[in-house]
C-alpha cells in the first residue's frame, strides 16, 4: 500500500508520524533527556583516572624527593605541571556534568569564576575563529542568587551566539561586574554578520533570565553589537 502524497505514517501500527517540526522537537528533548546520564557516565570515566593519575603523581613526588633535593627541584615543575593539567581535566568535567544536570537548585553563584572557566574553555575555538577573546572578570567573587548550571548554559548560549557573530580578526570582550543589586555580565563585539541558526539564544536567555529575576538586554550598531546579562546579586539589599 502506497501512502497518499504529503502524509506519512509510522513504522508499526498504522500511526500517523508527527510533523517534521515536531518530529525534531521530540528528538531533541530524548536527546536533552538522555544527556544527564552520558554526563554521569562520562564523569565516572574519567574521573577515575584522574585520580588514580593524581595519587601517582604523588607517589612519584615522593620518590623522587627520596632521591635528593636537586632531583627533585628538577621535577618540580613537570610534577607541577601535571597536577595543573589534571586539576584542569577535572575542571572541565565538572562542568559539563553541572550543565547537564536537569535538577535546578537556588545558592549564591559565582558568576565572574563562571565566566573566566568559560573564557578558558573556549579559548581553542576563538584562536581557531581569529577572534581576539578578552575575558575581564575582576579576582574578587560576584555573587548572584540563582542556579549555577541554568547559569553556566546561558552564559554559554551567549558566548556561542557572540563568537559565532564576531568577524575573523574581530575582538570579544566579556566583563562580569557587580552594579549595586545586581550581578552583570557584558558580551561586547565588533560588528559582524549574524548567525541565524542562533537567533534564538537571546529569546531563551531573555525569557530565562526573567524566570530568574533578572533581564537581557541587547544593543546594535554599525560598529558591533552588546548583549548585557542581569541577573539579582547574592547579598544585595
Amino acid at each position: 500500500m502506497v501512502a497518499a502524497a504529503g502524509s506519512a505514517t509510522s513504522g508499526s501500527g498504522g500511526e500517523a508520524s508527527p510533523p517534521r517540526a515536531e518530529a525534531e522537537r521530540l528528538e531533541h528533548a530524548l536527546r536533552s533527556m538522555a544527556l544527564p546520564w552520558l554526563a554521569s557516565g562520562l564523569a565516572h570515566d574519567v574521573k577515575n583516572p584522574l585520580n588514580a593519575m593524581a595519587l601517582h603523581v604523588a607517589v612519584l613526588a615522593d620518590k623522587l624527593a627520596e632521591a635528593g633535593e636537586a632531583v627533585a627541584a628538577l621535577a618540580a615543575g613537570h610534577l607541577a605541571s601535571l597536577r595543573e593539567q589534571i586539576g584542569r581535566v577535572d575542571d572541565a568535567v565538572r562542568r559539563f556534568v553541572e550543565s547537564a544536570d536537569p535538577l535546578p537548585r537556588v545558592e549564591p553563584t559565582d558568576v565572574s569564576g563562571a565566566v573566566a572557566d568559560l573564557c578558558r574553555l573556549l579559548a581553542h575555538e576563538a584562536r581557531r575563529r581569529r577572534v581576539d577573546l578578552r575575558c575581564e572578570a575582576g579576582p574578587e567573587p560576584v555573587r548572584a542568587r540563582c542556579d549555577p548550571a541554568r547559569l553556566g548554559r546561558l552564559l554559554l548560549g551567549l558566548f556561542r551566539r557572540a563568537l559565532a557573530e564576531t568577524p575573523a580578526g574581530g575582538r570579544l570582550v566579556v566583563r562580569s561586574a557587580a552594579e549595586g543589586g545586581e550581578a552583570t555580565v557584558r558580551f561586547e563585539r565588533d560588528a559582524g554578520p549574524e548567525a541565524p541558526d542562533l537567533a534564538f539564544v537571546t529569546d531563551v536567555v531573555a525569557a530565562s533570565a526573567a524566570a530568574m529575576g533578572g533581564r537581557l538586554t541587547l544593543h546594535a550598531g554599525a560598529d558591533g553589537a552588546r548583549y548585557v546579562l542581569s541577573l539579582p546579586r547574592s547579598g544585595a539589599p
